[in-house]
């Protein structure tokens, strides 16, 4: 039975060489149990920091906890990371022999879930990844990831090249799996939308930097719009610099601006004060994810 275990970082940073700074004091938690989405633009650090995580990558400073364990330069054998991240399809062998590899290794690993979401796609086992399509070798990583059932289990853009009706086979048996076998698993993805019913947590970074962290609610509840006339639309946020701007859209004489804080209670009655402004008290997680810093175009196969 696998006992799901919190994942953190505590004042965690990276670098490549000198000059890249790809993690920056980081501080954030992917609560045990629970599936949490990991989310930022390209480059903004997401595969550095699970790459870290899952002990392929050692810590310039702060350090990695898995449960109880403080893991600041090696591997935890609670972690099983599959992706962008990692390659465990092993080069020189055949799928298969990889695939008994990984069930000698991991005592929790379940050969029926792999064959439960692999057997539709009909791929033949007997080839080497390098055979693969990469719609393929990212269903084989995922099968793997699943079948894993280890205590934190990370997928790194693990949909990538898979058609939407494999993706959302991929998001039915993950979900039902983990009501059965509770774990603690992270999703890091630009595809906000398709995972966001899924995800009870979410952490947000860009730039390696913390953005966001929270629930899917909690982080929308923190970003509003406001809508109309240009330049009624500036007066206001002019007059309420407590809130941030993060995106702002025009057409012709109208704008839109979406701001970070709470709406307070008395917007509505300042918006229809004002006359002509229009007041979203809350937007989409999508959209909120979207503003805060993500590209959530998705990658091409």
């Amino acid at each position: 039975m696998t006992t799901p275990l919190t994942a953190s970082a505590t004042g965690l940073s990276y670098r490549y060489g000198k000059n890249t700074l790809a993690l920056d004091n980081l501080t954030l938690s992917f609560p045990a149990g629970q599936v949490s989405g990991l989310f930022g633009s390209n480059g903004a650090g997401k595969t550095t920091l699970l790459s870290l995580m899952g002990g392929l990558l050692f810590p310039t400073a702060g350090s990695i906890h898995i449960g109880e364990e403080t893991r600041t330069d090696y591997f935890s054998g609670s972690v099983a990371l599959v992706g962008t991240g990692a390659d465990l399809i092993l080069k020189d062998f055949s799928l298969e022999e990889s695939i008994k590899t990984h069930s000698e290794f991991r005592p929790t690993f379940e050969r029926a879930l792999f064959d439960e979401f692999l057997s539709p796609l009909n791929i033949d086992l007997g080839k080497k990844v390098d055979a693969l399509s990469r719609g393929q070798r990212s269903a084989v990583s995922a099968a793997i990831g699943l079948a894993s059932r280890a205590p934190v289990t990370i997928f790194d853009e693990v949909t990538l090249g898979m058609d939407a009706r494999t993706r959302q086979r991929f998001y039915d048996i993950l979900l039902t799996d983990h009501e059965a076998h509770p774990r603690t698993i992270v999703l890091s993805t630009h595809l906000i939308a398709e995972v966001e019913r899924l995800i009870s947590s979410a952490v947000i970074i860009e730039g390696g930097r913390l953005v966001a962290q929270g629930s899917p609610e909690e982080i929308a509840s923190s970003v509003f719009a406001i809508s109309g006339e240009a330049s009624q639309v500036q007066a206001f946020a002019d007059t309420h610099l407590e809130y941030t701007l993060l995106d702002r859209r025009d057409a012709g004489s109208f704008t839109r601006f979406l701001l970070r804080g709470q709406a307070p209670q008395s917007l509505h009655r300042e918006a229809d004060a004002a006359g002509g402004l229009s007041v979203e008290a809350r937007v989409s997680f999508d959209e909120c994810v979207t503003a805060l810093g993500v590209d959530t175009t998705e990658m091409e196969a």
